[in-house]
């Protein structure tokens, strides 16, 4: 306790509803990272496979197998790598009467939003090429229909990436990996007229 109290120049509290104080709560997570760290480790370098071929290379155990039996790698809004300050917002930001009362909204709350938002909002920092070859089959895409460009984009409060350039690229690498299975789930829609063609 000394110790963390010199290093981190504050005192531990203990955690009322358990009695766990938090150097406990500390060193625990301390172990657990370490270990994860070392088992995780022992299991990567057994790999002897390529991470963008890795259906493919496990196809003899994977053949068999129902789609709900096997972990999928993914990511979480994974067209929203290229959002960044001075990103434009998507009409869901721009909704902020909830905050106001109905009133005028503070130029102060809309700066913090233009500045902090689109750090928030950026969940990816690879391409969607790229988290494929990282080894990702799961792509969590939410469609957001620019009116301005009639442009499809992928979303998160603030347009990403475009949607039909990402098609294709997916399209792309499918072609190069032939037995890799890509999940592409659309669970957004925002702003699109009633038939969405890309």
């Amino acid at each position: 306790k000394q110790w963390y109290q010199r290093r981190y120049g504050k005192q531990l509290v203990s955690t009322q509803s358990t009695g766990i104080d938090s150097m406990t709560i500390f060193v625990v997570s301390v172990i657990f990272l370490a270990f994860c760290k070392s088992s995780m480790g022992a299991w990567v370098a057994n790999i002897d496979y390529d991470l963008d071929s890795w259906m493919g290379s496990l196809s003899s155990l994977l053949k068999n197998k129902k789609l709900s039996e096997i972990v999928i790698p993914g990511t979480h809004n994974s067209g929203s790598y290229p959002i960044s300050i001075g990103s434009r917002q998507t009409g869901e930001m721009l909704d902020l009467s909830e905050f106001t009362n109905g009133g005028p909204i503070n130029p102060r709350l809309l700066h913090l939003i233009k500045t902090v938002g689109p750090g928030w909002a950026k969940c990816q920092e690879l391409s969607i090429v790229d988290q494929l070859k990282m080894g990702n089959r799961y792509l969590d895409l939410r469609v957001f229909c620019d009116e301005q460009t009639g442009e499809y984009y992928n979303e998160h409060f603030f347009i990403g990436s475009n949607l039909s350039d990402e098609l294709l690229h997916i399209a792309q690498f499918m072609e190069d990996h032939v037995e890799e299975v890509v999940i592409l789930d659309m669970r957004s829609v925002q702003n699109c007229n009633d038939s969405l063609v890309i």
